[in-house]
């Protein structure tokens, strides 16, 4: 007797296999933001307080207000332990439309940044009291410039806006500095783990050419040296360099599918979107 089975699975198909990795691809990054990030325990650990991280001051015309003393001192206490004993946990990369549009959301954050190295500063830690608690007296400044990942940001006035694209400079704080700086300090392109901890007000030649008034909030992150590498090319587009192939690979396939006339009237949906998609920086704490 021949069996018959009570219900069969289909195979998958080409288009469904297509269709469930777009599904995937589009679902991969609310999935990965509903999981809490590690930065804020971590940094628990070794003596920075939930306490401690509500203490900054987003928007400050400093980078460190005289009210965020105790706060950069067990940051740099905490970034200097693990520049010796590196977290074992791997970081997310790092998501500047999210520390700029939500900064307070974001304390405490463990990120992977890649980035161009613009300039490095060495600072003189002028407290003899924080010098013996640091163990240091110097510890560098890093503009580092990482993709937009073509968003734009605006900034407004009412002299003018500035839009700010393809690149955006961060404040690095090192108390290590790495040797892939040390032996090439100029335009280096490097990718290393930090924690986020604020934005404060910067003012740019951009800015200063619309007004004086006008300052773009500038991440700042205590970064990791220990754990820097020296990373090839450039970061004008590479954070997203494999969304690009990914997409390019699809966009061929749906010419294949739904032809020019369907693709020509997405292209243009796509072009009016990105007109509006700009993040309005002006007013956000």
């Amino acid at each position: 007797m021949k069996h018959v089975p009570l219900f069969r699975i289909p195979k998958p198909t080409f288009p469904a296999v297509i269709l469930a990795s777009v599904l995937l691809c589009l679902l991969r990054p609310a999935l990965s933001s509903a999981q809490s990030n590690p930065g804020p325990s971590l940094l628990a650990e070794v003596g920075v307080n939930s306490e401690l991280l509500g203490n900054v001051r987003n928007g400050s015309l400093q980078a460190f207000t005289a009210s965020e003393g105790a706060l950069f001192e067990a940051m740099a206490k905490a970034t200097i332990q693990f520049d010796a004993h590196p977290p074992e946990v791997t970081a997310s990369p790092f998501n500047l439309r999210d520390v700029l549009s939500s900064p307070r959301a974001h304390t405490g954050d463990y990120a992977l940044l890649q980035g161009n190295v613009r300039r490095i500063t060495p600072i003189k830690i002028t407290s003899p009291r924080l010098q013996a608690a640091l163990g240091t007296a110097t510890y560098y400044q890093v503009d580092l410039f990482v993709s937009t990942n073509k968003t734009n940001f605006q900034l407004k006035a009412a002299e003018g806006t500035v839009v700010l694209s393809g690149t955006y400079g961060i404040t690095l704080l090192l108390f290590d500095l790495p040797a892939c700086l040390r032996d090439n300090p100029d335009q280096a392109s490097i990718s290393l783990p930090g924690f986020f901890l604020k934005n404060w007000a910067h003012k740019t030649i951009e800015t200063r050419e619309i007004s004086d008034e006008l300052r773009r909030p500038n991440p700042i992150v205590f970064g990791i040296g220990s754990l820097a590498k020296p990373v090839e090319g450039s970061f004008q587009s590479s954070a997203d360099s494999l969304i690009g192939l990914f997409w390019g690979g699809m966009v061929v396939f749906l010419i294949a599918m739904v032809g020019w006339q369907w693709l020509n009237f997405r292209n243009k949906q796509s072009r009016q979107s990105r007109s509006q998609d700009a993040v309005d920086l002006s007013h956000l704490d």
